[in-house]
């Protein structure tokens, strides 16, 4: 199973704790929650920097990664379940790796004109099993 980090506040308070540390699960190919809702208590732009570190091969699988904003609080679940595609934005990462260690960086970024409300969803899905473990990081920050 994936391991997943949470990020913690810097000494000059840009960078926030995301979520609850949680594990990836990759035995389905099922949307999950990813932690609490979190609150936005600025409307400010939304940006969520992903980090994965593989050790060695992976199989050619994707992961998404998505985050979204509503004025409604739901639980993690039910903000899947009932926040349309329209509240999401996701980013694709393809999990291929020729092996070897690796380090990849991706972006997801919420400007402040698209901020839908003031709580703060994620989600995760795994297209399959892309074996050997990948480390999966993730940072919020306001903006």
């Amino acid at each position: 199973m994936s391991r997943y980090e949470v990020a913690r506040s810097t000494v000059d308070g840009t960078q926030h704790e995301l979520f609850d540390s949680a594990t990836l699960v990759y035995a389905d190919a099922n949307e999950h929650a990813l932690g609490t809702v979190q609150t936005i208590e600025y409307y400010k732009e939304v940006v969520v920097e992903i980090k994965l570190t593989y050790a060695g091969n992976t199989a050619d699988k994707d992961l998404t990664f998505g985050i979204a904003t509503s004025n409604y609080e739901l639980t993690g679940a039910n903000a899947i379940s009932q926040l349309d595609s329209a509240y999401w934005s996701t980013k694709v990462i393809d999990l291929n790796t020729s092996g070897g260690t690796s380090t990849e960086y991706y972006l997801i970024t919420i400007p402040a004109s698209d901020i839908k409300g003031k709580y703060l969803y994620s989600k995760y899905q795994y297209e399959g099993e892309p074996t050997n473990d990948p480390t999966v990081e993730v940072k919020l920050n306001f903006i």
